[in-house]
């Protein structure tokens, strides 16, 4: 079992629209590998929106997502 994390949050920053409120602003986490994480929050607090940053459904306006150490942006669908 790893003791790195599996997902690494950088300064995350995403909205839906140009000029208004961001969903997420400078979200900063690690997700550990081997382990179970939750994610937890009202509705409309932007779970499904990071998830979806995560898999690269949406692009952040300004990001630094690692999947095991490598960015994300740099890895295929495959990986």
């Amino acid at each position: 079992m790893s003791t790195g994390s599996a997902i690494s949050l950088r300064n995350v920053v995403f909205g839906y629209e140009p000029g208004r409120t961001h969903v997420l602003d400078g979200l900063t986490a690690d997700v550990p590998a081997g382990k179970v994480t939750a994610l937890l929050g009202p509705n409309g607090s932007g779970k499904t929106t990071l998830l979806n940053l995560i898999i690269g459904l949406l692009q952040p306006k300004e990001w630094q997502v690692l999947l095991n150490g490598r960015l994300a942006r740099d890895l295929t669908r495959g990986e």
